[in-house]
């Protein structure tokens, strides 16, 4: 473990932010019909929950964090691992033939997590904001991605298989440089923040997806997509983007390790509440 210093922490979430995560987005955005399975009410549902989480989650933490932690709060509490982890609990649930429409909106709120994270994370505006988004390898994949998608263009078998491997590698470098750079004196400082925001990323913004889409008479599959896409613990990408831009790295690793840790028993109970309740369409 010794090797695992910070040297190899820095290296390791580089190659994450800079290669193999622009190389994943980039993938799964140009491997996907986005001009079919466009489900515009669920997607518009979903951007609306997102930001209106953004909103809620800034004014609720300006009062008692500071700008560096406020903004990795804030990231850590709303975006999720929705390619790794939601789309294949989909996937599970309801079969392959639910993959286009799931996978439509993975692409549209990847893109929106990506840019909203820079903003809020960055904290910038006008000149200085347009000059990060351009600048972010994220963005620029997705981007990529995207237009690929809308010229129909096939992705090259060599070029598929290239792609794949480094897509591969993708969570568990970045689950690695996490548990290497966790260290208890800072968890013990931060947990009362990572703690709050493991609690509305794994329960309260799924339940709230639940709860508002009921009342817009979404029903069935599409509960379903909204509550496995919101349930799912924070995204990795989210400790490497913090680690990229702020000094608060160490807390968006913890909020990444407590969500990842504790959503296999928050998303078990509720899948199996949903379920009783016979709303998942099963």
């Amino acid at each position: 473990m010794g090797r695992l210093d910070q040297s190899f922490i820095k290296s390791g979430n580089d190659l994450v932010f800079r290669i193999c995560l622009p190389s994943m987005l980039f993938l799964s955005t140009a491997s996907t019909h986005l001009s079919e399975s466009f489900d515009r009410q669920l997607i518009g549902f979903g951007i609306a929950l997102t930001l209106g989480s953004i909103a809620l989650l800034s004014f609720v933490g300006r009062r008692w964090l500071r700008k560096g932690r406020l903004r990795v709060f804030v990231q850590g509490a709303f975006r999720g691992n929705l390619g790794i982890i939601g789309v294949a609990m989909v996937v599970n649930a309801y079969g392959e033939s639910v993959l286009p429409k799931v996978g439509v909106f993975f692409a549209v709120l990847t893109l929106l997590y990506n840019v909203a994270a820079i903003v809020v994370l960055g904290g910038g505006q006008g000149r200085g904001l347009v000059v990060s988004l351009a600048k972010n390898p994220l963005v620029k994949a997705i981007f990529a991605g995207s237009i690929w998608s809308m010229l129909s263009l096939p992705v090259p078998e060599v070029m598929h298989t290239t792609l794949s491997y480094l897509s591969d590698i993708t969570l568990p470098l970045a689950l690695i440089c996490i548990g290497a750079g966790l260290q208890w004196r800072s968890f013990q400082s931060n947990l009362v923040p990572v703690a709050w925001a493991s609690a509305y990323k794994l329960v309260l913004l799924p339940a709230s997806a639940v709860i508002i889409g009921l009342l817009m008479h979404f029903e069935g599959q599409d509960i379903g997509i909204l509550f496995m896409m919101m349930a799912s613990p924070s995204a990795a990408a989210s400790y490497v983007m913090a680690d990229q831009m702020t000094d608060q790295g160490a807390m968006a690793g913890e909020i990444v390790a407590m969500t990842t840790l504790a959503s296999a028993i928050t998303t078990s109970i509720g899948l199996y509440v949903l379920a009783s309740l016979n709303v998942l369409g099963l």
